[in-house]
């Protein structure tokens, strides 16, 4: 049974276990009782659902807050470890199982990548694949840039250990970030080798050159060295945080979906172009667009809307979307839109590799 367990102040120590929604405050007839004075009377609400526990501010004085950002009446998400504050008291979220006791639950954040194989020690090639998950971990981004005004997060998930997923980045030297985010056809072993020779002609690349002269000259490389039936779909995006303005460059790659100030989701309309590898004068797509305050911009590889189920079925764009409407930050959209992949696929082996990017542009204070 998931819990909130008070690591401050006179409560230090005591559990809630959420059984079920209610409501956090002073008032005694609240389901979730606190009697401090920075705490509002109705301060926050809980929902408890199969897709997990959210929280939400109900308009409180002091304000509620998700690993030290503050948020409002959105329904904010939570994972194993978030450190929440209601008034001036302190809360870590715990996911606990059933058969687990309170030294057991140092699991990863799902928003890390939380399904990956199983590697028995001992084989040479489970050694092997070991290092290769590592290696492939230190090509991808890491911890995203901070740029001010915006939030970034992201979340990458190989199916079979090692992947054709990557995504990198670059702050140039004018402020602006560079992003490339992309897919080698297939998965396993020979994708990542393909992705890993991406990487390498990506770190040779320019990063200054204008978006689209960096696909195509990435294009001209793959072209001469990919196998007949290879390809990458990716794309490129520069964002300006001063202007607020993002440049993407689509080569073959579905477009990104947007999250409006407004909480509604959908998906960009755009000319998506060729993918890298197929042909030697490239076609590309793209947009430019402003993003405006509390909007949310997400990119992500075919492992989100084609993901496969236990009886065939694709997960389909539209349930994606649904998924993210109303997320509550860039952190909560990513968790939302991976938890909805691994319940989509239940039981089953994963049929490609996963990769979110999710940049948001924050309000006013």
């Amino acid at each position: 049974m998931p819990l909130l367990k008070c690591i401050n102040a006179a409560e230090a120590g005591r559990f809630f276990e959420l059984a079920g929604s209610g409501v956090i405050g002073r008032e005694p007839s609240n389901t979730f009782c606190l009697d401090q004075e920075t705490v509002s009377r109705r301060h926050a609400e809980v929902l408890v659902s199969d897709a997990g526990v959210e929280v939400r501010d109900l308009g409180s004085a002091n304000g509620t807050y998700v690993n030290g950002r503050r948020i409002d009446g959105r329904a904010h998400l939570l994972s194993h470890g978030d450190q929440i504050f209601v008034g001036a008291m302190l809360f870590e979220y715990r996911e606990q199982g059933d058969n687990e006791d309170d030294d057991t639950l140092d699991r990863p954040m799902i928003g890390r990548g939380s399904r990956s194989i199983t590697v028995a020690a001992g084989s040479i090639l489970d050694q092997q694949m070991a290092l290769a998950r590592s290696a492939q971990r230190r090509l991808v981004m890491n911890d995203p840039v901070a740029v001010a005004g915006y939030k970034i997060a992201h979340h990458f998930e190989p199916a079979a250990g090692v992947g054709g997923d990557f995504a990198i980045q670059h702050s140039l030297p004018d402020g602006r970030l560079l992003l490339v985010l992309g897919d080698v056809c297939g998965k396993g072993l020979p994708a990542s080798i393909y992705m890993a020779y991406v990487c390498g002609i990506l770190a040779g690349l320019d990063p200054e050159l204008p978006p689209t002269r960096l696909m195509q000259a990435l294009n001209a490389v793959l072209f001469e060295v990919l196998e007949p039936g290879m390809f990458v779909t990716a794309q490129a995006l520069c964002l300006d945080p001063e202007g607020h303005r993002v440049d993407v460059i689509s080569a073959g790659h579905h477009a990104p979906l947007l999250v409006a100030a407004n909480g509604k989701a959908s998906q960009l309309s755009f000319d998506t172009g060729l993918a890298l590898g197929v042909t030697r004068d490239i076609t590309l797509g793209g947009t430019q667009l402003e993003i405006k305050e509390r909007e949310i911009l997400i990119l992500s590889s075919d492992g989100l809307d084609e993901a496969v189920g236990d009886n065939g079925d694709y997960l389909g764009i539209h349930r994606c979307v649904e998924a993210a409407n109303n997320a509550a930050s860039a952190l909560d959209v990513v968790r939302r839109l991976s938890r909805l992949v691994e319940g989509h696929i239940g039981k089953a082996e994963a049929s490609d590799d996963l990769t979110l990017l999710a940049i948001e542009r924050e309000g006013s204070a």
